[in-house]
């Protein structure tokens, strides 16, 4: 087999060289008999493009033809006719894409497309929207997650209510879990209410409030799988940053400088850890290990330039076994896989990838074996964009609890059990659902 690939500024000598036939279609429009199937692969980015094989008599070649944001482009030429099949990989999410197969033949000294018929896909496209401010007042998503039963769990900075959805956003239920003003803070992105959902389903949320004279205090919530509150009860900590999970169903619960441990009761089952002096803006379970969103670093010898997504051997401690993030080559580098200010992450351990919520960047970055493998959105309002940072008002003093209004990343991500990717897009005010 040999294979040509063709760039797309070559796109437009192919068209010279082989003019349209009128029954060969334009390429914008991409018509033809059908002929062709694509499989579309979210997990490697990829389409799987094959095609019925051209008749023996006066073959010349085969011109497999893609067109995507209104470029078209031939990325293919394969000159044996036995070559029937391709991968296409680099696919970004929720973006359409057209593919057609072309066959070349001599008849009588001329060259004749036969074209076959198009295949349109796409990989992780918006499966659809909702907006979060049910009953009135501004709610502002900000995290998620996902129970076993494939409910969606919503906690926004605006009340302390936590929005219960199906699948599809219908709402299933408004809990409340704090009737006092939310804290805000601002370290590595929006410190607010937190979530986390067991393997039970037990429901898990965790808050700073504010009190009347300026004081601040941390509590957190149990909720059982059908919604009913078990208990709030305060929190030994100074103010309340992240909430997970273990795989013993134990609790965590992260203030800036340690972590507590304790059972699916609220009773306390581990000491109290101090943490590695990062700043980190989510933390969640990777292959029964901690992984953390960490900010860069420049500490003594220690410098990073980008944020990073690292694993550590044991939690508290700073010892890394991987990271996920690409280091810019220079100040100006802006391309894929260097996270600014990412806000969350979800992993999907069958297939070693992880969605990262990158806030900086407006978009979600998706990493397979710890190399960037593909991503989506930009900023804005329109569908599949995402407005991730915005002014709020944070505590700016903790010691009297006076706050002012600070531009801050914020944002969540989560992924259900048949692959769909749900993003708190939170300064537009809604959730948005993205297919497997």
């Amino acid at each position: 087999m040999r294979v040509r690939l063709v760039p797309v500024l070559s796109l437009c000598l192919v068209s010279c060289l082989y003019p349209p036939r009128a029954d060969r279609g334009t390429v914008p429009g991409l018509s033809g008999p059908p002929a062709l199937r694509v499989r579309f692969d979210s997990v490697l980015a990829a389409a799987h493009v094959s095609w019925q094989r051209s008749p023996d008599s006066g073959f010349l070649r085969y011109e497999l033809e893609r067109r995507a944001l209104g470029d078209s482009t031939v990325v293919a030429v394969l000159d044996d006719i036995s070559d029937t099949t391709y991968v296409d990989p680099g696919l970004l999410g929720d973006v359409e894409y057209q593919y057609r197969v072309t066959a070349y033949l001599d008849r009588n000294g001329s060259s004749v497309a036969v074209p076959s018929g198009v295949s349109t896909g796409a990989i992780h496209r918006r499966a659809g929207s909702w907006r979060t401010d049910e009953g009135g007042g501004t709610f502002l998503p900000t995290r998620l997650a996902v129970s076993p039963d494939g409910l969606l769990y919503v906690v926004g900075i605006g009340r302390g209510v936590v929005l219960r959805y199906d699948v599809n956003g219908h709402l299933q239920a408004a809990l409340p879990y704090a009737s006092q003003r939310l804290a805000l803070l601002a370290a590595a992105g929006l410190d607010g209410p937190c979530l986390a959902v067991s393997s039970r389903g037990d429901l898990y949320v965790a808050c700073t409030v504010l009190g009347d004279r300026g004081s601040l205090a941390a509590q957190w919530s149990r909720f059982d799988a059908d919604g009913k509150l078990v208990w709030t009860r305060p929190l030994p900590l100074p103010v309340v940053r992240l909430i997970f999970v273990d795989e013993q169903d134990h609790v965590h619960v992260c203030s800036a400088t340690q972590s507590l441990e304790f059972d699916r009761d609220g009773q306390p089952a581990g000491t109290r850890q101090l943490l590695p002096p990062e700043l980190v803006s989510s933390v969640r379970l990777w292959g029964g290990r901690v992984a953390a969103l960490v900010q860069p670093l420049q500490s003594g010898d220690a410098v990073r330039l980008a944020a990073r997504l690292q694993v550590y051997r044991e939690w508290g401690r700073p010892d890394v076994d991987r990271a996920v993030g690409r280091e810019p080559g220079s100040m100006d580098d802006r391309g894929d896989g260097v996270l600014a200010e990412p806000t969350d992450f979800v992993v999907d351990a069958a297939s070693d990838r992880v969605f990262i919520l990158d806030a900086g960047r407006q978009r979600v970055e998706v990493f397979r074996r710890g190399e960037f493998l593909t991503r989506w959105g930009s900023r804005g309002a329109a569908d599949g964009q995402f407005q991730l940072t915005g002014t709020v008002e944070v505590v700016d003093d903790l010691s009297t609890g006076a706050t002012r209004s600070r531009s801050v990343p914020a944002g969540g991500i989560a992924r259900d059990a048949e692959g769909f990717v749900y993003v708190a897009d939170t300064f537009n005010g809604r959730i948005q659902r993205f297919g497997p």
